[in-house]
């Protein structure tokens, strides 16, 4: 409703409501549309059903919520990772590649000192034969 009624009371988007055929269109500003409301027959009817208080007692008990978390943490635990495995499902091949990937860079980057070593004792081995 909140949209409607920034509709009807932008002066751009107004004018479009207009049911009045026979009058022109004139600009209604907000408190004046406010008061005509509340002077029309819905919003009396409105203003009536705000006025009563609420009563809990009257309406069903498994509409209302009588805990702070109104869902059981295994349930919600268990639709998370549902929604997850949907998810790592979809983009399985992602998945196997980084598997793959990970490990593969991790033998790489563990075997770059060796090679870093090598090139020392070659070059040290040159140096004592002369080369």
């Amino acid at each position: 409703m909140g949209v409607v009624f920034e509709q009807v009371t932008s002066k751009k988007d107004q004018e479009q409501y207009w049911i009045q055929n026979e009058k022109p269109y004139h600009y209604v500003s907000v408190p004046d549309f406010v008061s005509k409301f509340k002077k029309f027959h819905m919003g009396k009817s409105l203003k009536k059903q705000l006025s009563v208080p609420f009563h809990k007692r009257k309406i069903h008990k498994s509409a209302l919520v009588f805990s702070e978390q109104s869902v059981p943490t295994l349930e919600l635990l268990k639709t998370s990772w549902s929604k997850e495995w949907l998810l790592m499902k979809r983009n399985s091949f992602i998945y196997v590649f980084k598997t793959v990937q990970v490990p593969n860079s991790q033998a790489v980057s563990s075997l770059s000192p060796f090679n870093a070593i090598l090139h020392v004792c070659v070059g040290i081995v040159g140096y004592l034969m002369g080369l």
